[in-house]
């Protein structure tokens, strides 16, 4: 029969909770999941290389990165409002998506 201290027993569901949000968070840092979203790289190599063009339409006051729902990496338009037209669905291979942020 195997003995755990209290101590032991805590210590490896803490880190087993831990190696489970880590697998969560960056489980997918190497590749997309979904059409049009892609690895997080590439993402923020797509969004500077168009944050220019993003920002040159009118009501658009950043751009970002964020998940994309099928667990890849999408480019974000940060806007002044929801109703800001003109924004592309995407950039090269990758969902741009219009977040209203309000002024900042």
């Amino acid at each position: 029969m195997f003995k755990f201290s209290i101590h032991r027993v805590i210590s490896l569901a803490l880190a087993l909770v831990l190696a489970l949000v880590l697998v969560a968070s960056f489980g997918n840092l190497g590749g997309a999941t979904a059409a049009g979203e892609t690895d997080l790289g590439n993402a923020i190599a797509i969004q500077n290389a168009n944050t220019g063009s993003l920002m040159a339409i009118d009501g658009v006051i950043g751009t970002g990165v964020g998940r994309g729902g099928g667990g890849g990496h999408v480019i974000l338009a940060l806007t002044t409002d929801a109703g800001v037209r003109g924004i592309p669905g995407a950039v090269g291979d990758v969902i741009v998506r219009p977040t209203a942020t309000g002024n900042w």
